[in-house]
């Protein structure tokens, strides 16, 4: 599978992908199912908190200022991790960004 990399601002849209099957774990993870692929792919605390957000629709800036928040990470550590969660999810086929 090629990997592309993509330029996300923070005003770039982010929402789930239909086909995605989500099931949080006790110890404060998560688990993401691409089902056209049937590829699984786990999530720590911060990547679970990012797909609970993309619910709806948000920006990655919405995103970044509420994990920011709530894990107490600077601007830029956090839009940095943010960005590559996201991307890594693009190209797995589970996010998609307009």
């Amino acid at each position: 599978m090629w990997q592309v990399f993509l330029q996300i601002a923070l005003q770039t849209t982010l929402t789930r992908c239909d086909a995605v099957l989500y099931a949080p774990l006790d110890d404060g993870q998560g688990v993401i199912m691409n089902i056209a692929e049937g590829r699984f792919f786990s999530v720590n605390a911060v990547g679970r908190r990012v797909w609970e957000l993309l619910t709806a629709p948000k920006t990655l800036a919405e995103i970044c200022a509420a994990i920011g928040g709530e894990f107490a990470v600077d601007a830029a550590t956090c839009q940095a991790a943010v960005t590559k969660f996201v991307s890594d999810n693009i190209n797995r086929g589970i996010v998609r960004a307009s």
